[in-house]
């Protein structure tokens, strides 16, 4: 989805099922990896004193994951309820409270929409601009037994590299070279930290990399 389609749906939304009332926001397509919706706004001082008005109100979508056209336009849905109780000045009884959960389950139940409180990332598709093709990782061993894998920023393999060697827990390691997208959602880390994972993803993983 593009800042183009989004603007395109969000009028096509606030006329279906807001009256045409919203002003439009600043819609933005951003790419973030945990966020896949996001309304945020500014509250201004009004006369008289303690009663405000809402201000620079701004809704974004993230781009990160490759969705189903259905479920991101859900989550832009998800964001503009938000939108439509903050512009109307109305007060929930929680972020996604009893007024929330009403739009959520009308929007639902009467035009077949999938909207959610939340939507789980683990196991959704990263989309094709995010998929790099060669990760850096970093497969080591404790100690205790336990199992890591983490994308490092080849600029600080080095010093990733001198903190193992000063880390006691860590009984092996080694340094490995994929295009793998499993490892599209890691971060690029510039520390000693990683995902634990189960011996069979490790050594799936491992194997399928090379040094």
């Amino acid at each position: 989805m593009d800042k183009e389609k989004l603007e395109q749906l969000f009028g096509q939304f606030n006329r279906a099922y807001f009256g045409g009332k919203l002003p439009e926001p600043r819609l933005e397509v951003d790419n973030s990896r945990t966020q896949l919706g996001q309304f945020r706004c500014d509250r201004r001082r009004k006369w008289p004193p303690g009663t405000t008005e809402m201000a620079n109100p701004t809704i974004k979508v993230s781009a990160y994951y490759d969705l189903p056209q259905h479920e991101a336009e859900s989550i832009l849905l998800h964001e503009m309820i938000h939108y439509y109780i903050a512009w109307s000045g109305q007060c929930d009884t929680a972020p996604h409270g009893q007024l929330f959960r009403q739009w959520m389950d009308r929007l639902n139940g009467e035009h077949g929409w999938n909207i959610r409180v939340s939507v789980p990332t683990d196991g959704l598709a990263v989309a094709e601009h995010n998929r790099k093709k060669d990760y850096l990782v970093l497969a080591l061993e404790t100690a205790g037994g336990q199992r890591m894998l983490s994308v490092v920023n080849p600029k600080y393999q080095a010093a990733v590299e001198r903190l193992i060697r000063r880390a006691p827990s860590v009984c092996s390691h080694k340094w490995l070279h994929t295009d793998d997208v499993y490892f599209a959602r890691f971060p690029a880390v510039r520390s000693l930290r990683g995902c634990r994972v189960t011996a069979e993803v490790f050594d799936k993983y491992t194997r399928a990399a090379h040094e």
